[in-house]
């Protein structure tokens, strides 16, 4: 790692610093995490994550820390940087704190004081992010389940935690949406979320992805998850594809571990201005996203599988259904993706 002398660095001792000394206080040692030149092995260099945007140096430098990489920071005299506009260290600042944040949100389990700063930490970035990207006048919304993930969390994890015949049971014996959620619910009781997430990262995400969401990021589209899965796994999976929102229901932990309470958003709940009869509904969401995003809603594509996407395909301007075999939601979508790729989505969206 360089260091130097400079005039500027806003980011650095705004943003960098105060979020290193909660989630990585070791690192605090280096003055310069985000001096951008860094040299290394190119044995070592190949095995990281590099990010696609300004958080790519501190990425870097957490990553080293993490695989005990030797890591020594050098300076390199006086370099004269050209200020950057405030639109511009907003982005930057934005960017910086999710590549913090996606590493240490993991590591946060250990400590449920540190874990609950993390979540305030994560609900500020997100808004800020909103107030970033208004002004932007599309977006792209993704189903979880069986869309983005090629298989179900909950399914998932009742193989893995061992649950699985109690949630046929609740499954098969329980048509309200809402009982059937609480229920689900309490079958996460006593996990840790560790656990949650490695279920979640032994799902497979769909191959082309990734590649897909930041091709949209690029054309200017806002992308996000609407799930009726939980929120710490719809925010794992947003930040591993570099999303900027997910919305689901909030699994509640103490101490790391899940309560079995879950606490369903209201933007999933019906209003005056709900266009189906159901209580609960990704629809309603669509229009509340709508709403806060300053987007008129035909300039919102959704993508989904299932019964639970119907209203959501039909309420967007652009409705798509993916590998899907549910008659009803392939006649109400605009367009079908019948194989397991996002690939079709760019050409749909143009």
């Amino acid at each position: 790692m360089s260091s130097f002398t400079r005039q500027a660095g806003r980011v650095t001792e705004l943003v960098a610093k105060p979020l290193l000394s909660l989630l990585f206080p070791s690192l605090t040692r280096f003055s310069q995490p985000l001096s951008g030149m860094i040299a290394g092995k190119r044995s070592l260099m190949k095995t990281l994550e590099l990010e696609n945007d300004y958080g790519v140096d501190i990425g870097i430098l957490i990553d080293m820390h993490l695989m005990g990489a030797r890591i020594t920071e050098i300076n390199i005299g006086y370099i004269e940087n050209r200020m950057q506009a405030w639109e511009q260290l907003s982005k930057m600042s934005l960017e910086v704190s999710r590549a913090i944040i996606r590493r240490g949100e993991p590591l946060a389990v250990a400590g449920n004081d540190t874990l609950e700063k993390v979540k305030v930490l994560r609900t500020q970035m997100e808004y800020a992010l909103r107030e970033n990207v208004r002004g932007l006048s599309r977006m792209v919304v993704f189903d979880m389940d069986n869309t983005l993930l090629n298989g179900s969390f909950i399914t998932t994890a009742s193989r893995m935690l061992g649950f699985e015949d109690e949630l046929i049971e609740i499954v098969t014996h329980n048509d309200n949406a809402f009982v059937r959620t609480k229920l689900i619910a309490t079958l996460m009781k006593g996990h840790t979320i560790k656990e949650v997430l490695d279920v979640v990262d032994a799902i497979p995400v769909v191959e082309d992805a990734l590649e897909v969401v930041t091709e949209l990021k690029q054309r200017g589209y806002i992308c996000g998850i609407i799930s009726d899965s939980y929120d710490v796994v719809t925010n794992h999976l947003k930040n591993k594809l570099g999303m900027d929102f997910s919305v689901s229901n909030e699994l509640e932990f103490s101490g790391s571990i899940a309560t079995g309470e879950v606490k369903i958003p209201s933007y999933f709940l019906r209003t005056k201005q709900s266009h189906c009869s159901h209580e609960y509904c990704k629809s309603n969401v669509i229009r509340q996203l709508s709403a806060n995003y300053a987007i008129d809603i035909k300039d919102i594509t959704a993508i989904g599988d299932s019964d639970n996407d119907i209203c959501m395909v039909r309420e967007s301007g652009t409705g798509v259904s993916f590998f899907s075999q549910n008659k009803y939601l392939n006649l109400v979508a605009d367009h079908l993706i019948t194989v397991r790729s996002f690939r079709p989505l760019l050409e749909i969206v143009e």
